[in-house]
């Protein structure tokens, strides 16, 4: 199918992702399954400033400047600053929001189904609570937000670890990929184009690959 990516490219991609993110000491690392090898998948691990609307005057952190003017945190880095904590809220426009620091999880994982990559994150306070479906909602880009959450990002169990993570769904990638033009690392053109709208930072340097 056009736009789609067989198992072995998949895997041949990942690898050479990871190889990269090596060099740039960013920190995706392939997990494998020697006793499934079709269970393998990349796996980032981060911690990032949210903004997120406030439930209480009583939950936050550090100062505005950190976190003003985007939804989503705009530096991975910047909460190694995040050290002392204390508790801040804030008025924008006409709604209260909070600067939430959360531990985010990445994984790449190969749908056999659709013949495409399949994002799955999960996005957890420093108290051990996930973020809820509308919260991560609310951090969607706005036109998707507005028109097209329920088929946009969901809530599925994970196909490797059986338990609930977020899934940007893959039902329109081969579709866009098509679109994309030829690449030499499908994976990491993939990421290049989906990574904003779900937060997912990616370095330009991964333009090397592809």
């Amino acid at each position: 199918m056009a736009g789609s990516i067989s198992w072995n490219n998949f895997m041949e991609d990942v690898v050479k992702l990871q190889q990269h993110s090596n060099c740039i000491s960013d920190s995706w690392q392939l997990i494998s399954s020697t006793a499934d090898p079709a269970q393998s998948y990349l796996c980032k691990k981060f911690q990032k400033l949210y903004r997120l609307p406030a439930i209480s005057t009583t939950t936050m952190l550090p100062s505005d400047e950190q976190v003003i003017g985007w939804k989503i945190g705009d530096d991975e880095q910047s909460v190694g600053n995040c050290s002392a904590m204390t508790t801040t809220t804030w008025s924008h426009g006409d709604n209260k929001h909070i600067a939430q620091l959360c531990s985010c999880e990445y994984h790449v994982v190969y749908s056999a189904s659709y013949g495409v990559p399949v994002a799955y994150f999960n996005l957890c306070r420093t108290n051990g609570c996930l973020l809820s479906l509308e919260e991560v909602w609310y951090l969607l880009p706005e036109e998707a937000a507005r028109h097209d959450k329920w088929t946009f990002v969901t809530q599925q169990e994970h196909p490797v670890l059986a338990r609930p993570f977020f899934q940007l769904h893959p039902c329109h990638t081969a579709a866009f990929m098509s679109r994309v033009g030829k690449s030499r690392n499908y994976v990491a053109t993939w990421l290049s184009v989906i990574g904003s709208a779900i937060g997912l930072d990616v370095d330009l340097s991964y333009a090397t690959l592809t």
